[in-house]
Order: structure tokens, then sequence, then C-alpha cells
């Protein structure tokens, strides 16, 4: 899920970004999955790869907002849109949080 996040997470920030924006922020992500996976698999703890897939979501729901919010034209369109973004980013939180017991 994390990496699922993650990808999600880089096509909302690097949308419509040059190409060092996106090569910088890539190589950002990647050490921070890297550096979490590697903290949750060695100390074998929930805590951290939960409160970091939070993040991920929160941020992925914070940017797709923002997206509908400027590319969205009519308001019954950003409305659909905004509401469909909250039940994404809950449906995913939900299904991890119970999955992952």
């Amino acid at each position: 899920m994390i990496l699922a996040s993650a990808a999600c997470l880089h096509q909302a920030v690097t949308f419509e970004a040059d190409a060092k924006t996106t090569q910088r922020f890539s190589i950002g992500l990647c050490a921070a999955v890297i550096v979490e996976t590697i903290y949750h698999c060695i100390m074998d703890e929930q805590t951290i790869h939960e409160l970091s897939f939070l993040a991920l979501i929160t941020w992925v729901g914070i940017k797709t907002r923002s997206l509908i919010r400027k590319k969205s034209m009519s308001d019954v369109d950003k409305r659909m849109l905004r509401n469909m973004s909250l039940l994404g980013a809950g449906t995913l939180f939900n299904m991890s949080t119970h999955l992952a017991r």
C-alpha cells in the first residue's frame, strides 16, 4: 500500500512539473519509502508504517483536491470530484488498517 500511495503521490505532485522538479521529488520520495520500509522490516513494528501511510494518503488527498480546484470548470464537477477523492482516501486507509492486522 505504501508503494501504491507513493505512486499516486508522485503523479499528483509532479503533474505539469518540469523534469528537474520531477527528478528531485522522485529521488526524495524513493529514499523516504526505502528508509520507511527498512525500518518497518528491521524493527518489526506497525505504528510508523501506519503513520507514513496516513501521511501519504493525506498528502495525496490535499494535492488532488488542489488540482481539482485549479483544473475543474463547473462547481458540480468540483463537488463530485472532491467527494470521490475523500471516498477513495478513506477506503484505502480503512482497507490497509483492517487487512494489515
